[in-house]
Formats: C-alpha cells, structure tokens, sequence
C-alpha cells in the first residue's frame, strides 16, 4: 500500500504542477480537476485536498471526457479506456501509475474447498463477499 500511496503521490503532484491531456492544454487556474475513478475516493483527497474530482466508473469517466466536461488529468482503472480516450484525441498517451492484484481469501477451515478463482464457479451454494 504504501508504494501505491508514493506512486499516487507523484501523479497528483505532477496533477497540480500544471499536466494537462491534450483536451485542456492551456488550463492554468485554479485547482486541478480530475477524472478519477470511484476506488480513489477516500485516497485522492487525502494526498491532495486541493484536487477537484468527479468520480465513476472508467465508463462513466470516458463519457465525460468526450462530452467535453473540462478536466486536467484522467485516472482510470481500465487501461481500454485511457487506450479509446487516447486513440480519439482526448488525452495524451497514457501511463500506469499503479497495478492491483486480486486476493481470495477463504476460512481457516476452508469448508467449500476453495482452491482457485475457477472453484467459486463450480460451488452452487458459495456464500462470496466482494470488498474493495
């Protein structure tokens, strides 16, 4: 965490040091405003409490930046989507600033025998919690 913490340090920073997408180039005013997507709602305004976001889905995000909706800077979870956002013009190309592994995690006991991903498909009854 505290990597993915740095990594996003150096982004915001680099956010409120003036890097525009190719839409917005010449924005100097004010605070940034951000595209961001919606798992950076608690961490975005705690590494920079200046940053003005709108948060969503990468979907969501990407239509705003066609629509024209004026912002400085796109984070996204989905790496198509800054790919499109890309191709069309909207933004310069794009850069990871951070990676997420998915983690499954079972009981001591293990009860449904869960091994891998492709188990959870294959227990009927599976009770599964989905946390962020």
């Amino acid at each position: 965490m505290r990597g993915w913490a740095l990594v996003a340090a150096v982004v915001v920073t680099a956010i409120v040091a003036g890097s525009a997408p190719a839409g917005t180039a010449g924005r100097t005013s004010g605070p940034a405003t951000v595209l961001a997507a919606a798992s950076l709602t608690e961490v975005l305004p705690r590494l920079e409490p200046s940053v003005r976001a709108a948060y969503g889905g990468s979907s969501q995000l990407a239509q705003q930046a066609r629509q024209g909706f004026p912002f400085d800077v796109v984070l996204s979870a989905s790496p198509l989507v800054t790919q499109a956002l890309f191709a069309e013009g909207l933004v310069r190309k794009p850069v990871a600033f951070a990676t997420n592994t998915l983690v499954l995690i079972v009981p001591r006991s293990n009860p449904a025998r869960i091994a891998t991903v492709a188990d959870l498909g294959r227990r009927p009854r599976l009770k599964l919690v989905v946390a962020r």
